[in-house]
């Protein structure tokens, strides 16, 4: 299914979309969910993320490796490298297509170059940082958060230092971190259930106190209108914070309480609306979309073992997710009107697979029930657009959740470090070919 000649088909999707679907409910086109297993069992795959030339890079936590999807040749790659059970969890690409991302294990930051097959570990001292999440500006420097710490740092490659952000000594609990288009860090405190704004020019704390008592704010995103979309991953919702307001408005996920949502993603369609795709890690499995203007949310159901932790857009809609306890990638397009599932395939010997002409798409037709999309009425915590189509992210109050938050205002204190280990790495590459 996955070599050339499908992959293709599979990416082009349908042509009515599910973007339309969310404004006037209709089926024709059936396209797949591709799933591949990666080359490493039980490697556990969990974040993701789509460089600047399509490429679509994700970590194995428990493989130990870096892995990646080429669209052009239909190939899953992986990237070991020497050091043992670094368990790289988050990652981030920069403009130069570098892939920087956290060793949770070895409280390292990691950069792999591909253009180079050269990898570089960063590492300035200290244990149980609780690296958990990351981020790259536009000037090149590289944040992260240490849950465990309460610090938010900063690295610069060019002069190989450290910068500690802090604010209070009480537990955050902090995890993912993302830029707005100021290049000012929104991040998630799972903990304490805030977001939080840090504004590096005038070393300012944003906390906003709207979350709730016990939502686990996890995944963050920010979408081309600087609107804040995070995961209440203790609460089973989701939420957008407008920044100019103050106001959030809370969703509930397709799965509902249990689901515990994790990463979250924006895109916009071809009427500049917002639309956002999220990974539902438990219940019964699923990928959420939501279009902001018009409030239509469908959800693509998985298996409940599934585990979908990490979640990608990339330039061509397709919505990339991984399936972590499943040790698998999979891929669906926001342009597909009926979703079906397909069975995963698992790499083996390239010349074990079928010639591409060989497969045929009517198999799409044969998946199970239980893999059908499923269209969720507005209301229950969906929210319910006006369906104007102009992109400006209204919502009827309804019975969507809307609250105000409180913002609290605290100076940051700053400490400088210099990273004291540099480790050079020329990753062992492996490649599969997949149907």
């Amino acid at each position: 299914m996955h070599r050339s000649g499908i992959w293709k088909r599979w990416c082009a999707g349908a042509s009515l979309g599910v973007l339309a679907v969310m404004a006037a409910p209709a089926a024709h086109a059936v396209v797949l969910v591709g799933s591949v297993k990666t080359p490493t069992v039980n490697s556990r795959p969990t974040a993701m993320a789509v460089a600047p030339n399509g490429t679509v890079w994700f970590t194995e936590e428990a493989g130990n490796k870096l892995g990646y999807i080429d669209a052009n040749n239909g190939l899953i790659n992986e990237y070991t490298w020497t050091t043992q059970n670094i368990r790289p969890n988050a990652l981030a690409i920069d403009n130069s297509g570098r892939v920087w991302f956290t060793e949770a294990n070895a409280n390292k930051i990691g950069m792999y170059n591909p253009a180079i097959n050269y990898l570089v570990e960063y590492y300035w001292g200290g244990t149980n940082l609780g690296l958990s999440g990351i981020e790259v500006t536009a000037d090149g420097k590289v944040w992260f958060t240490m849950s465990n710490l309460n610090r938010i740092g900063v690295l610069d490659p060019s002069y190989l230092t450290i910068r500690y952000y802090y604010w209070t000594s009480s537990p955050l609990g902090l995890t993912r971190i993302k830029k707005d288009s100021y290049n000012r860090l929104w991040f998630t405190e799972n903990t304490a259930n805030r977001i939080g704004l840090l504004d590096p020019y005038y070393s300012y704390v944003y906390d906003y106190y709207a979350t709730g008592s016990i939502s686990g704010p996890w995944g963050i995103d920010v979408d081309a209108n600087n609107k804040v979309w995070f995961t209440e991953n203790l609460a089973g919702t989701f939420s957008k914070l407008d920044p100019s307001t103050g106001l959030i408005n809370e969703w509930l996920t397709i799965g509902g309480a249990s689901s515990r949502p994790r990463d979250i993603d924006t895109t916009r369609n071809s009427a500049n609306q917002t639309v956002v795709t999220w990974a539902e890690s438990a219940g019964t499995g699923n990928i959420g979309v939501l279009n902001a203007s018009t409030g239509s949310k469908i959800g693509v159901a998985l298996s409940p073992s599934s585990e979908a932790t990490g979640v990608a857009i990339d330039a061509s809609r397709n919505v990339w997710f991984t399936e972590t306890n499943l040790w698998q990638i999979s891929q669906f397009n926001l342009l597909a009107t009926s979703i079906a599932r397909r069975p995963s395939v698992e790499p083996g010997p390239t010349d074990a697979f079928p010639a591409a002409d060989t497969v045929q798409p009517r198999l799409a037709l044969n998946s199970g029930a239980d893999f059908r999309i499923q269209f969720v009425n507005n209301g229950n915590g969906n929210g319910n657009g006006n369906g104007n189509g102009n992109g400006d992210d209204k919502e009827d109050k309804g019975k969507n959740r809307d609250k105000q938050a409180k913002i609290e205002k605290k100076k940051s204190d700053t400490e400088d470090l210099r990273v004291t280990e540099v480790k050079e790495h020329h990753p062992t590459k492996e490649s599969k070919k997949f149907r």
